[in-house]
């Protein structure tokens, strides 16, 4: 160490030391800053990043090597040989590229103790080929340990200088990686020079094709620091580029993302209208919408069919009058097909309350019951459901005829004739005309379900029914109330007259033979009278006098 520090102070120019400081510094920089860019690169980018880097730092070195020595005052005249000289500094941009391409490519906890090596033995390759290529009047004697120790600093300081740069690549990391890659090289360089010796021997004589020490430090100076300066203002240049390019990246890729993201929404959004529309038509109801300013808004394909819309007129926007007008106009519902009758429908469909639920039927043209519910939406219009009603309300009023009628000979049973009896005492009791209450009992019925069977004795009830209906008016009630047994209606004006005629006409009809197929049987009749409201008030009372009459008829044959 004694060694070292007595060749820096005694044999070395102060002024020329801190310039080839300045000059290793300066191209640490621009190395760090070029490897940083060959790491955020890829493929053959990164080798070409990687072989500028080398041949930056290569360059600083020899740079550094060579005026260093300069300031070097061995005290004997010096020079340099051509061929030695121009292989130093390709030993160093060669082993310097190879150390920084395995710190960068290499993804090991290895790399930057491997790459640091090799930058190391690429430092010692150039110092001492450089110092092969010094001529001198004498011979050059080295110290070993020296030797060995400037090279053990080289890699150690290149080892850090990597480990530092691999993983940070802020502006004050990158300083720090640049000055220990100048400690690497410095170090090692007076570390090395400390280990020679050169002893006089005038015998010696520099070759005639040396270069002057003079000439060689102007000529690297003034091209380091112009190389390495252009190369730092590239580097930087292009690390705002590729920050520029980046952020625009970035920010393409952000607006990708966004167009993804609104592509996948559209996508839900029409897979989501899809089902709708898919579940809207499939129903069993014709269903349409209109808002607040009675325009159409949506319609499924059942309501279009129900009243044979055509396309025009499913339009969003359509106006509610034009479809009740097609309607009309078309005959589609029963009724009118003028504009005064497409005009009263729209005055009564406008008067319906507008924030209440409201349900009509229809009948269409076909006969085609539509039951429309309409249910008012906030903020105006209304969605209404179209159901056709027509099994519906024929099964009810099939369902309502069986309760009211027989099953047997289809006249009316006893509910119904006690309602048509309520209706006509009503009016009697206010003054209208009266009513003629007949009960009819067939005789000897029994005998013949027994004799004949009780097919014989339906077909008799069959016929009798239906000589009853050719034996009376149309405003007359014909009705079965069980059995046997018959009730004829009628309202009369003068009730003792025409009640016995009425009954007369009756027995004649039902006293005539009937033909039963394979039997023809003669039937006579039991008739009780009872003349509303003069026997009774009520259906119940001017029934059971009705019963009791003939009861007393049956008595008396």
């Amino acid at each position: 160490m004694f060694r070292v520090l007595t060749c820096l102070s005694g044999e070395h120019d102060w002024r020329l030391v801190l310039l080839a400081g300045l000059v290793c510094f300066v191209a640490s920089i621009v190395a760090v800053n070029i490897f940083h860019r060959a790491i955020a690169s890829q493929a053959r980018t990164r080798l070409i990043w990687i072989a500028i880097a080398g041949a930056a730092i290569g360059y600083g070195i020899w740079a550094t090597h060579f005026i260093a020595m300069l300031a070097y005052e061995p005290g004997v005249p010096t020079g340099y040989g051509i061929v030695l000289t121009a292989l130093s500094l390709a030993a160093a941009m060669m082993l310097t590229s190879g150390g920084l391409g395995l710190a960068a490519s290499d993804s090991s906890r290895w790399r930057a103790p491997v790459g640091g090596a090799v930058i190391g033995a690429g430092i010692a390759s150039m110092h001492y080929l450089g110092m092969w290529a010094l001529e001198v009047p004498g011979h050059v004697v080295w110290s070993l340990d020296l030797v060995a120790a400037s090279v053990v600093l080289g890699m150690l300081f290149g080892y850090a200088a990597l480990a530092i740069a691999v993983r940070r690549q802020d502006r004050w990391m990158s300083l720090v990686a640049a000055l220990l890659l100048t400690l690497a090289i410095v170090s090692h360089h007076f570390t090395a020079m400390g280990a020679v010796e050169i002893v006089p021997d005038p015998l010696q004589a520099p070759a005639a094709l040396s270069l002057s020490p003079a000439f060689l430090a102007i000529v690297i100076a003034g091209v380091a620091l112009s190389v390495l300066g252009m190369s730092l203002v590239g580097v930087l240049a292009d690390r705002r580029l590729a920050l520029r390019t980046r952020r625009f990246e970035e920010i393409i890729s952000q607006l990708s993302s966004a167009r993804q993201q609104v592509e996948a929404s559209q996508k839900a959004l029409e897979e989501q209208r899809f089902r709708l529309d898919t579940a809207i038509n499939h129903m069993g109801e014709g269903l349409c919408m209109f808002d607040a300013e009675k325009r159409l808004v949506v319609c499924n394909d059942r309501y279009a069919k129900m009243y044979r819309l055509p396309p025009e007129l499913l339009l969003p926007g359509t106006a509610h009058r034009e479809i009740i007008r097609h309607r009309i106009a078309n005959g589609i519902l029963k009724g009118e097909t003028s504009d005064s009758a497409a005009t009263q429908v729209l005055a009564t469909l406008n008067a319906l309350p507008a924030g209440e639920i409201n349900s009509r039927v229809d009948e269409l043209a076909d006969g085609r019951l539509i039951c429309v519910t309409r249910q008012p939406m906030p903020g105006g219009g209304w969605v209404a459901t179209h159901r056709d009603v027509t099994e519906q309300r024929r099964s009810e009023a099939k369902i309502t005829y069986m309760a009211q009628h027989d099953a047997l000979t289809d006249l009316p049973n006893r509910v119904l004739l006690k309602e048509w009896m309520e209706r006509a005492l009503s009016g009697a009791r206010c003054g209208g005309p009266s009513l003629a209450v007949l009960m009819l009992d067939l005789d000897r019925f029994k005998d013949v379900n027994d004799t004949l069977g009780h097919p014989a004795g339906d077909a008799l009830l069959k016929s009798v029914a239906a000589r009853l209906r050719r034996s009376v008016s149309d405003t007359t009630l014909v009705a079965r109330l069980g059995g046997d047994e018959f009730a004829v209606i009628d309202h009369v004006s003068d009730p003792v007259t025409e009640a016995g005629l009425l009954a007369e006409k009756i027995r004649k009809a039902l006293s005539e033979p009937i033909d039963l197929g394979d039997h023809r049987v003669t039937t006579t009749t039991s008739i009780g009278i009872a003349i509303a409201p003069r026997d009774g008030t009520d259906s119940d009372e001017v029934l059971r006098s009705a019963d009791l009459a003939l009861y007393s008829a049956k008595s008396g044959g």
